[in-house]
């Protein structure tokens, strides 16, 4: 139990520790009090609570003020200070040292009495800390590194997926596309593709992002279309994809902090909702909108999209959403629509 506590005692990781989660908890009562303000800005705290969770380490190692954070009864006490001595005393009390040295080793062992051998078990125990935080850091960071090539092996299959897909390059795909990304002021139109290999629309690349829809996608009205290729080149102009890869990193790191994940959750939540609340403020009825997401939804049955990339949808946020989408006109039309959501989603 007293390795335990010395280990718990180590005054960085406390520290490191403390500030993450004052600082999470911070923004989980910031958006709570912020909920009925936009989800963009709900989406603004999170994406600034994770990324500074994820700076903290290095600021606080680099950080030229020190805090005690662990009270000097809980540091070891190392025995009492050695008196400063000139430098005279300390060579006359080397040399005679020495000659009693040599003077013990001239004399017979009989009239010196019983030697007593200096062994481990008469020097002051040493608790035995260094092991238990090898084992701590060894698990760490296996974990993590487990998460991160899970992460690592979604890239890989994002580009896979984007390889092998077929670009849609026909008026019907292209003349909404144009026309919304125009709406949107994006410098530059994202490729949009269509790949078997997935179910659900998504977007994905940091520096070149793409949209990637199913190959069911053919059969789609144009209404559908639009809504689908709007809510895409909506993360695209939030840049919603480099906070997703901030979570999913913070994730990985903290795996063991609740509140990460908890703080993540959040963010896809509320970039899911800002990126439907601009389709809903460029004309689109809600009803409608909710129509095309649950049908998407249901649609799915076994491939998702990988962890790098940020599917249109999913089905364990999709009431929330479409609760968000319809409160605003929420009449008979819409309450019978979440009936059917919810017999759909059982």
């Amino acid at each position: 139990m007293s390795n335990l506590i010395m280990a718990l005692a180590q005054p960085a990781l406390i520290a490191w520790l403390l500030k993450a989660t004052a600082l999470l908890v911070i923004a989980l009562a910031a958006t709570t009090l912020l909920r009925r303000a936009s989800a963009g800005t709900r989406h603004l705290v999170w994406l600034a609570t994770l990324a500074g969770v994820l700076l903290l380490p290095a600021v606080s190692l680099w950080t030229p003020v020190r805090l005690a954070i662990v009270p000097s009864s809980l540091v070891p006490n190392l025995g009492p200070k050695a008196p400063l001595v000139d430098r005279n005393t300390s060579v006359a009390a080397a040399e005679n040292a020495s000659a009693l040295s040599a003077t013990t080793l001239r004399t017979p062992t009989s009239s010196r009495g019983p030697l007593i051998a200096a062994s481990p078990a008469a020097l002051p125990p040493n608790e035995p800390i260094v092991p238990f935080w090898t084992t701590l850091l060894v698990l760490w960071a296996s974990v993590a590194s487990l998460l991160l090539g899970w992460l690592a092996y979604g890239a890989l299959s994002v580009r896979r997926i984007v390889r092998s897909g077929r670009p849609l390059e026909e008026r019907s795909w292209t003349s909404p596309l144009f026309e919304i990304a125009d709406r949107l002021d994006l410098d530059a139109v994202p490729r949009l593709l269509s790949s078997p290999l997935i179910e659900m629309p998504f977007a994905c690349g940091i520096l070149e992002p793409t949209i990637v829809l199913p190959a069911s996608a053919e059969q789609w009205s144009d209404s559908r279309r639009r809504a689908v290729i709007f809510h895409e080149l909506a993360h695209v102009r939030r840049r919603d994809l480099v906070g997703h890869t901030l979570g999913r990193i913070a994730c990985a790191l903290y795996w063991f902090h609740p509140l990460v994940w908890t703080a993540a959750r959040h963010l896809r939540a509320e970039s899911e909702r800002a990126c439907d609340d601009l389709v809903l403020s460029c004309g689109a009825r809600a009803s409608d909108y909710a129509d095309h997401l649950l049908d998407i939804v249901i649609s799915v049955r076994h491939q998702g999209a990988p962890a790098t990339a940020m599917p249109m949808a999913r089905r364990r946020e999709l009431e929330g959403r479409v609760l968000a989408i319809l409160d605003p006109a929420f009449g008979a039309e819409e309450k019978a629509f979440l009936r059917i959501l919810r017999r759909e989603l059982a």
